[in-house]
């Protein structure tokens, strides 16, 4: 039997046409005349119209037009600079922090992760990598070995801070290479920032394109205790994260408990709406492999 979506009046016909010769084939030209003259009755002429679009074409038709017209706003927003564009943009901040990028240990992530922090415009940055299984912090494994230090207990984390905020980040993001830059500049206009989240998009594994971004509500601590929707990074300012005891944070949830207790403590917590951080997800388009 022919299973086809004809969405033409000649797709119809054709459609028409190669049922019709499949019946005839499989029970023969009386049961084809018995099956046509009871359609015709029944029909008349919307058996010549064309069939109705699926739903499920139109959501795969729309999903591509979303993607296309993402992609296409992150060319019109990226931050192409050279080197000395990059250079005369520091200089010309009045506050330039320091970040420490807190990530948890991931083998499968963790070089993904680093490459992309370490291709970063704004370069005043160290790293810390947590992880609770000290025989997963094989630094063997990780490049530029003088930039990261490695604890194994979040309490040690105090001590080991140098920067001005703390930027916690998922063990599956990325960053584009402008990112600490933009966060930079975001900073400079919101001095009084002790809490920073932005909004966030996906990485498609299988096209390379960012896509499905998440644009974010501002700040609503009853939404937030429903859903985590700071990640996949939230900063926070050093000073916020001194006040807290760190003795009491949790060994399952370790980073998801300090971004509860440092809303808890400061409520000057600011959404920068723009897609600047990453999440690295799997073959998440379920559109056809067509040109974006």
């Amino acid at each position: 039997m022919v299973d086809i979506i004809a969405t033409t009046r000649g797709d119809k016909i054709k459609k028409i046409a190669n049922l019709s010769s499949n019946i005839i084939e499989e029970y023969g030209i009386g049961y084809f005349l018995k099956v046509a003259t009871y359609e015709i009755w029944k029909q008349k002429l919307n058996l010549l119209r064309p069939d109705a679009t699926p739903k499920i074409f139109l959501e795969n038709e729309m999903e591509k037009h979303a993607i296309k017209s993402y992609v296409n706003f992150l060319k019109k927003n990226m931050l192409v600079l050279t080197e000395d564009e990059i250079k005369k943009t520091v200089d010309e901040l009045n506050y330039k922090p320091k970040f420490t990028i807190l990530i948890e240990f991931d083998k499968k992530n963790i070089k993904s992760l680093l490459e992309s922090i370490q291709s970063q415009f704004y370069a005043d940055y160290e790293i810390i990598i947590f992880s609770q299984d000290k025989i997963a912090l094989n630094e063997s494994t990780i490049e530029n070995i003088a930039e990261i230090k490695f604890i194994s207990n979040i309490n040690d984390l105090l001590e080991n801070i140098q920067g001005d905020f703390v930027c916690i980040l998922d063990k599956m993001a990325v960053l584009s290479n402008d990112a600490l830059l933009r966060t930079c500049i975001f900073l400079n206009n919101h001095l009084d920032s002790e809490i920073i989240y932005t909004d966030n998009d996906n990485l498609d594994k299988k096209t390379g394109d960012r896509i499905y971004p998440f644009f974010k509500p501002d700040w609503s601590p009853h939404l937030f205790l429903s859903m985590n929707y700071l990640r996949p990074s939230c900063l926070i300012k050093t000073e916020v994260l001194k006040k807290l005891t760190f003795n009491d944070i949790s060994e399952t949830l370790p980073f998801y408990d300090i971004i509860v207790r440092a809303t808890e403590i400061t409520k000057k917590i600011i959404h920068y709406n723009f897609p600047v951080f990453t999440v690295r997800g799997e073959d998440v388009t379920n559109v056809d492999d067509e040109e974006q």
